[in-house]
């Protein structure tokens, strides 16, 4: 077998091994440069090699997350100043902001939320 199939073999291999790489915590828009190396023996001769180095940008990855803070509350029809309040988080990597804006005017409905105080 030719010293390229052998090296080329350990590579697959190494790359199998290594299992999956994410990018958690990493924030988006960071440069991470990388570069793979294998070390193997060839005919009882020690050799290794390097890949080609190599640079990528993180993605921004959205990920919202809605959780009820308050316990649920049962209705009934005609029911009034029943509280649910809930909290939205960004788990992604990015940092954006997610301003929310009440429309408690929507037609077709008797359901007019108030808003709530942000105590």
């Amino acid at each position: 077998m030719s010293r390229s199939r052998v090296l080329f073999a350990a590579v697959i291999v190494s790359c199998m091994l290594a299992g999956q790489a994410h990018a958690l915590g990493t924030l988006a828009g960071t440069s991470v440069s990388n570069q793979a190396q294998v070390s193997y023996v060839l005919g009882g001769v020690p050799g290794s090699a390097n890949s080609n180095a190599t640079t990528f940008v993180v993605a921004e990855v959205l990920d919202l997350n809605v959780t009820l803070q308050s316990s649920i509350v049962i209705v009934t029809s005609g029911d009034t100043n029943r509280t649910l309040l809930f909290r939205l988080t960004n788990t992604g990597n990015g940092t954006e902001t997610f301003p929310l804006t009440l429309d408690n005017l929507v037609a077709g409905d008797d359901f007019d939320p108030l808003a709530a105080s942000t105590a």
